[in-house]
């Protein structure tokens, strides 16, 4: 099995959040570099399609929707739609 950068941070992360202490820490990370992945490659296209989905039901229609994630996200309108496609799909 491979292990990624990513796979190594959330790792970190949850021993971290479940109460790792500092030596316990150390002794699994210290001297190395941590790769702290993109808000963009980890959880911006999720966070996309929930909001377009709210928008859908407070009203909005497909069109609005998509141009106003469009905006907030400055992200080019077919992108939005291919985002939301992509993912949709899965």
């Amino acid at each position: 099995m491979i292990i990624s950068n990513s796979d190594l941070f959330f790792q970190f992360y949850n021993d971290i959040k479940n109460g790792a202490t500092i030596a316990k820490i150390c002794k699994i990370c210290g001297g190395g570099n941590m790769y702290i992945p993109s808000y963009k490659h980890t959880f911006r296209n999720d966070d996309m399609v929930k909001n377009y989905k709210n928008k859908l039901q407070n009203s909005k229609t497909n069109t609005e929707a998509i141009r106003e994630i469009s905006q907030e996200y400055n992200l080019a309108y077919s992108r939005v739609c291919n985002i939301i496609s992509m993912l949709k799909k899965a």
